[in-house]
C-alpha cells in the first residue's frame, strides 16, 4: 500500500502490479536536470552549437544590450533511446567559449560553477504541453504531434543577473513532476 501510495507502483487490471519507471522531477528543484535525473545511464548527445541573434521571444530575458546568443541542442538518451531534447541559450559576450566545447555527456551546471564560479540561484519555469512537430518528432523518435511536456527554464545569479534560458521537451510517458511544500504560501 505505501509502494502505491508514494506512485512507485500501480496496479493493472488482468496484470497485477506494475513498477512506474517515470523519471521524477520536482518542480521546485534549482538542480540541473544530469542532477534532477540523477541515473549515470542516461547519456548526453551533443547536437549542436550555433552563434545566433537574440530571439524575439528571448529579448526581455536577456535585456536589450545583449545581442548574440551561444545557442547548445543537446539530447538525453537511456540505454539509446531519447528521453530529453533541450535547448540553451547564454550570452555569447560573456560564454564564448563555450563555442568550442562538446558538451557530450557534460553538465553545464558543472561548466558553470568549476569554470566561472556561478551558482545558479533561483529560477521560473513554464510548463505546457506540446506536440512534437516534425524536426522534435525525429530527434525523440517519436510519432509527430505526440504530447510532450515543454518546459522553459529562466535561470539567474543572486543579484538577478539573468544567465541562462532553456527549452526542454521530454517525453511526457517517461516523465512525472511533483513539488512539496510544508508552507505553500512563501512559494511565488
Amino acid at each position: 500500500m505505501k509502494l502505491k501510495s508514494a506512485d512507485q507502483v500501480s496496479t493493472k487490471e488482468r496484470t497485477g502490479i506494475v513498477v512506474n519507471t517515470k523519471i521524477n522531477i520536482n518542480m521546485l528543484g534549482m538542480e540541473s536536470m544530469t542532477a534532477e535525473i540523477n541515473d549515470r545511464t542516461i547519456q548526453i548527445n551533443h547536437l549542436t552549437t550555433e552563434l545566433i541573434s537574440v530571439p524575439k521571444n528571448l529579448t526581455n530575458f536577456f535585456g536589450p544590450t545583449v545581442k548574440k546568443l551561444i545557442k547548445i541542442s543537446r539530447v538525453r538518451l537511456k540505454n539509446k533511446i531519447p528521453l530529453t531534447y533541450e535547448t540553451t541559450y547564454f550570452n555569447a559576450a560573456k560564454f564564448t567559449e563555450f563555442a568550442e566545447i562538446d558538451f557530450t555527456n557534460k553538465s553545464l551546471y558543472a561548466l558553470l560553477k568549476d569554470k566561472y564560479g556561478i551558482v545558479l540561484a533561483y529560477g521560473k519555469e513554464n510548463i505546457a504541453c506540446s506536440l512534437a512537430n516534425e524536426k522534435i518528432s525525429e530527434i525523440l523518435k517519436v510519432k509527430k504531434d505526440i504530447p510532450l511536456y515543454r518546459i522553459d527554464s529562466f535561470n539567474y545569479l543572486e543579484d538577478a543577473t539573468p544567465i541562462e534560458a532553456t527549452t526542454q521537451y521530454l517525453i511526457g510517458s517517461k516523465f512525472k513532476y511533483h513539488f512539496t511544500a510544508t508552507d505553500i504560501y512563501t512559494y511565488l
